[in-house]
């Protein structure tokens, strides 16, 4: 199961074109509480890179159920050889 990985590539693609992390807390629980619960801020309106966004808000998803796009990221990279 690759979604842990997917998300850490979000938050490191989410840092690179906001220059900040998604989530921050008081606390480390507070962080986690947030990770946990809260969607990430949406970056697209204070960014450039619209298209990034898109496939940055995809990776941090917690559900399949909610990918705003069926298989967006899976098309993108082509079939696994």
């Amino acid at each position: 199961d690759g979604r842990s990985d997917l998300y850490s590539l979000g938050v490191a693609f989410y840092v690179l074109a906001s220059g900040k992390l998604p989530f921050d807390g008081d606390s480390m629980a507070a962080l986690m509480f947030r990770i946990a619960n809260d969607p990430p801020p949406d970056i697209s309106q204070s960014s450039t890179i619209t298209v990034l966004s898109i496939y940055l808000l995809e990776c941090l998803v917690k559900s399949l159920r909610c990918w705003v796009v069926p298989g967006l990221l899976a098309g993108s990279f082509g079939s696994p050889s």
